[in-house]
């Protein structure tokens, strides 16, 4: 396991509490998800550890790109699922080859994301409530992004499919909400 990238994981989203190595059928996976809490914001965090070993083509050029993914929490409540569905995306996206994007909408599928919320999709972006070092790091084979997936609501995700990533964050900046939590209000999409 590359060193840096554990040590750059935990400096900002806490001590790794678990992992999940392996499919609902019982298959070694080539990455793991592990589960960290406390770090820079407190709360709990979900990550890929090893993703970035794969090289993925950007879809809009010939650049490769190397990514991990995490999902971050205020709390852990109702947030069983996140570890398969980090899982499920990481196997996507090494299946297709395919890297992420900022501004790209995962989802809508159908029921919550996170139980007990109107969650049923994840935005893609960079780490904006962490530091700046945290959003890329350097290994010994190669540079690596953080990608950061933000649950949004079936709404949210329709409005950035129709007007573009940058209006939806102009709209998040503007209504101050706490994207971590998953008991925040939907954004005011209508207010623009």
């Amino acid at each position: 396991m590359n060193t840096k990238l554990f040590s750059h994981i935990e400096s900002e989203l806490g001590s790794i509490q678990g992992a999940l190595k392996r499919s609902p059928e019982g298959e070694q996976q080539p990455f793991q998800v592990i589960k960290t809490a406390g770090g820079n914001l407190g709360g709990v965090s979900y990550a890929t550890l090893g993703l970035s070993h794969f090289p993925l083509a950007s879809p809009v050029g010939d650049k490769l790109i190397h990514q991990e993914l995490f999902v971050s929490l205020e709390e852990d409540d109702g947030a069983s699922a996140i570890p398969g569905i980090i899982q499920d995306i990481g196997i996507a996206l090494l299946k297709t080859k395919r890297a992420l994007l900022k501004g790209e909408v995962i989802g809508p599928k159908p029921g919550a994301v996170i139980k007990g919320t109107s969650f049923t999709a994840f935005y893609v972006t960079s780490p904006a409530y962490w530091s700046d070092d945290f959003a890329g790091f350097e290994s010994d084979e190669h540079s690596a992004v953080m990608v950061w997936l933000v649950p949004i609501t079936t709404a949210e995700a329709a409005f950035i499919n129709t007007y573009g990533w940058n209006r939806f964050e102009d709209t998040l900046a503007a209504s101050d909400l706490n994207m971590r939590n998953m008991n925040r209000a939907e954004c005011l999409l209508n207010q623009l």
